[in-house]
């Protein structure tokens, strides 16, 4: 009921999110941490294949987020993926160490959730885009790096959730913070597809699993990660690679951010 008055709220005051300047698929960022650690996960949370067959459950120590349905929606060519993805942290990041384990060098630690949006209305034109592993058009962009742009996690209009890859996997989405950072996208945004209450919902939920099952600290959208510059989780060697970024907006943060206030994640400042 609290989390339907705070997506209420959010949306009576009809004001959408900013219009992008760039859309929110165009964002990478990282730097890396090679070593791994147990960290408590949340169980009772069923995670399917987009099929809607059951593929399995998540079943740990943690406290129990209920009626969250993770459908498995897997990115192809992740070898290959995996291979960019070293590359561009060797170029990109003071804190990458290369150990010659393509498992354990593509993956992290996450420390932080970053929200964004598509700017596009369907979640098969995402997953179309995520699922080459090299990155087409985007001249500036391409210039930091031949790893296309993804996300762990794509949220549809309705609130369906997908996961795309594992969510320890790192993928480029967000600059200087890849190596520590769930990206969520959020099909939709601006004012052709201004993000629904159902996502709302969705991203409250998403927040608190993986909060209960990760050292999460910060919780950003797309737009504000330049406020995150001089922390120590930013990471970023070259000083001109920087993107200005909009999604998903400050409304659509400010109602998720109000659904998981007890949870004392910190933005980013």
């Amino acid at each position: 009921m609290l989390i339907w008055l705070y997506a209420c709220s959010f949306f009576a005051t009809g004001i959408v999110p900013e219009e992008q300047t760039v859309s929110s698929n165009s964002n990478d960022e990282l730097s890396v941490s090679n070593s791994q650690e147990k960290v408590p996960s949340v169980r009772n949370v069923d995670v399917e294949i987009a099929s809607g067959t059951p593929d399995a459950t998540v079943d740990d120590t943690g406290e129990v987020v209920e009626n969250l349905d993770i459908k498995v929606w897997p990115l192809p060519n992740e070898r290959h993926r995996k291979e960019l993805t070293v590359a561009y942290l060797e170029a990109h990041s003071h804190g990458f160490v290369k150990t010659g384990d393509i498992e354990k060098d593509s993956r992290m630690i996450p420390r932080v959730i970053t929200l964004h949006w598509t700017a596009g209305p369907s979640k098969e034109s995402t997953h179309r885009y995520f699922s080459s592993a090299t990155l087409s058009g985007r001249k500036v962009l391409k210039r930091a790096g031949a790893l296309n742009v993804g996300s762990q996690f794509l949220v549809d209009r309705n609130g369906d959730i997908y996961r795309l890859v594992d969510e320890t996997r790192i993928v480029r989405h967000v600059i200087g913070m890849n190596h520590v950072s769930i990206g969520v996208e959020n099909v939709g945004g601006g004012d052709k597809w201004p993000l629904t209450p159902d996502q709302i919902d969705a991203n409250i939920k998403l927040v608190r699993y993986l909060t209960e099952k990760y050292p999460i600290t910060h919780l950003i959208g797309h737009f504000e990660y330049r406020g995150m510059e001089g922390h120590p989780y930013f990471d970023e060697k070259d000083p001109n690679y920087r993107t200005r970024k909009s999604d998903p907006g400050p409304d659509f943060m400010k109602a998720v951010r109000a659904g998981v206030s007890d949870l004392g994640l910190m933005g980013a400042d």
